[in-house]
This record gives structure tokens, sequence and C-alpha cells, in this order.
């Protein structure tokens, strides 16, 4: 079964979107694209967890 929420971690993610939005609006830039760096390192690598599923289900 695919478990998402592990490599997706939702709840994580939402906190640093909000985190982003802090920094920028107090002028840490450096910071805010951290942050967006690691939602899309995460973001990557979910696709990758799906893509594998959705090759694992066309191979049926």
């Amino acid at each position: 079964m695919l478990d998402i929420s592990r490599e997706w971690e939702t709840e994580y993610l939402c906190a640093r979107v909000k985190r982003i939005e802090e920094d920028v609006k107090n002028g840490k830039f450096e910071s805010a694209l951290d942050y967006l760096n690691m939602i899309q390192e995460k973001a990557k690598s979910a696709e990758i967890l799906i893509r594998k599923h959705l090759v694992a289900a066309k191979s049926k």
C-alpha cells in the first residue's frame, strides 16, 4: 500500500509554507528560499514514489 503521508509529510510541509510566508514578510529571503527548496525536494520524492506505484499498478 502506498504510504504517501510518510514521504510527503503533509503537516510538516504546511508548517514550512507558513514559515516561508513569515520569512518573506520579514525580509528573510534566503531562509524562505531554503524552505522552498526543501518543499521542492519533498515534492520530487513524492512524485517518484507515486510513479513507482503507477508503474507497478500498470504491470498487474
